[in-house]
């Protein structure tokens, strides 16, 4: 099922391409190095390109298609669906839509405000394979249930989300989520952010109902003149503080600046990773980017002995950083 998918999304793509009117799109292509200039040592190189189809079939339905892929490398299908609005058809007094088809059931986080994101512990939901998404929308109040049965494994998928994206300032979300169980035990969450002058706090906290942890993180950003400052943490039920991240970007103007990223880790090292969680610095990051049109052009350097970046697209695979450089371009 999956390689038909790819095949025909492959089809899908082409026609895009060839026939500019059959759809609207945007995307998003970069590409970037890291490099120690050390001969001993191989430099990472890294290029990811996304696009983004939709089309309005009628006054009813739309269809979206979103493919991922690498450079040199073989594209994936990020999204393959339908949305149905059956409230306006119908003329109901309340917002109903269904989704159906293979897309991410994530919610919508509203717990991210800094460059760490540090704040934001929302398990995400998970990518939902012929499945179906009901939207209710009660004024102010918006309530998402998403389903599937997890494929391969017969296990259940399930999201229960709702959200307030606007409350005088706040927005704030109630999820439960479910990844592959049967018996529908998942995770308890609730997140959201408020705006208090130049500030924004953010909090998000959440529970496994499954593994019997909790996890949490608190958040503030805050522009002050041409800067913007941000600090983050997180913690669970092993380490009460866990992480620490601070950011910062100085721009002088809306097309050029310098971004600074630290993170901080007072973890033990996880043997079932790759990186080493109790090193306490865990990369100092600094870059300098400038903007022409659509596209930002980034060269920094990363300080790391565990692979972390804050804007480095890539770590050498011996995790070390090193100087980079950095081409984006969302359209």
């Amino acid at each position: 099922m999956r390689k038909l998918l790819v095949v025909l999304s492959a089809i899908m793509l082409v026609a895009a391409f060839a026939v500019p009117v059959f759809a609207d799109w945007s995307g998003e292509v970069e590409f970037g190095f890291t490099t120690v200039f050390d001969p001993a040592k191989d430099a990472s190189a890294y290029g990811s390109i996304e696009a983004d189809f939709s089309k309005a079939v009628d006054d009813y339905n739309s269809v979206a298609l979103e493919f991922d892929g690498t450079a040199g490398g073989n594209w994936t299908v990020g999204e393959a669906s339908i949305s149905t609005d059956i409230g306006k058809a119908t003329g109901l007094p309340v917002g109903l839509t269904l989704k159906s088809g293979y897309f991410d059931s994530g919610n919508q986080e509203y717990a991210d405000v800094t460059g760490w994101g540090l704040e934001d512990v929302a398990a995400g939901g998970t990518t939902l394979d012929g499945g179906f998404d009901l939207g209710f929308g009660f004024g102010p109040a918006n309530l998402d249930v998403a389903f599937s049965v997890a494929q391969g494994t017969g296990g259940q998928d399930l999201l229960i989300n709702l959200y307030m994206p606007d409350l005088s300032g706040a927005s704030v979300e109630l999820y439960y989520d479910v990844v592959n169980n049967d018996d529908l035990k998942g995770a308890f969450g609730v997140d959201g952010s408020y705006a208090v002058g130049p500030a924004t706090v953010a909090a998000g906290f959440e529970y496994d109902s499954v593994a019997e942890t909790w996890q949490y993180g608190l958040g503030v950003s805050a522009g002050v003149s041409m800067a913007t400052l941000g600090v983050s943490l997180d913690g669970n039920d092993d380490k009460a503080l866990a992480e620490v991240g601070l950011d910062a970007n100085l721009a002088p103007a809306d097309n050029y600046g310098v971004d600074l990223g630290v993170k901080l880790s007072m973890k033990d090292d996880d043997p079932a990773t790759t990186v080493d969680e109790s090193k306490t610095l865990q990369c100092v990051d600094i870059s300098a980017y400038y903007k022409v049109g659509a596209a930002t052009i980034r060269v920094g350097y990363d300080v790391t002995e565990t692979g972390e970046s804050y804007n480095a697209p890539a770590v050498l695979t011996d995790d070390k950083g090193g100087l980079y450089a950095d081409v984006d371009l969302e359209f």
